[in-house]
């Protein structure tokens, strides 16, 4: 019995602190959606709803800002490489301006597949979308 309340307790703090975490949920035309922290830049895995495991990501590995003029924050393109068992499979190009992350494009380095996720009003079950 006290095993089963253990498990019960377990699996309710797990999905309260799953839900306070925030993230910038990002959607695809195929209506797949991306969750970013919303520590960005300074990430180290991405999810994907509504299996909310972690996906490894690197550093960037390149950075590119681009200049908006007057009075504009600079668009800022970071490429990070996805790496699932050790082994880089695929890369995100997280566009953000200001603090703010727009969209992001994914290729596959297998089938060169491009997924592109745009920011959007989502609410997302489980998760707390900004």
């Amino acid at each position: 019995m006290m095993k089963i309340i253990f498990i019960f307790f377990s699996l309710v703090l797990c999905s309260n602190a799953q839900s306070k975490e925030k993230y910038y949920c990002l959607k695809s035309k195929n209506d797949v959606i991306l969750l970013v922290s919303s520590q960005y830049p300074d990430v180290n895995h991405i999810k994907y709803y509504p299996y909310f495991k972690n996906i490894k990501i690197s550093k960037p590995v390149k950075e590119e800002s681009i200049d908006m003029g007057d009075d504009a924050k600079p668009e800022v393109y970071r490429k990070m490489n996805e790496i699932i068992n050790g082994k880089i499979t695929g890369y995100y190009t997280f566009m953000s301006q200001g603090y703010l992350l727009y969209n992001v494009e994914y290729v596959n380095i297998k089938n060169k597949k491009k997924t592109i996720f745009e920011k959007n009003d989502l609410q997302v079950k489980g998760s707390n979308c900004i």
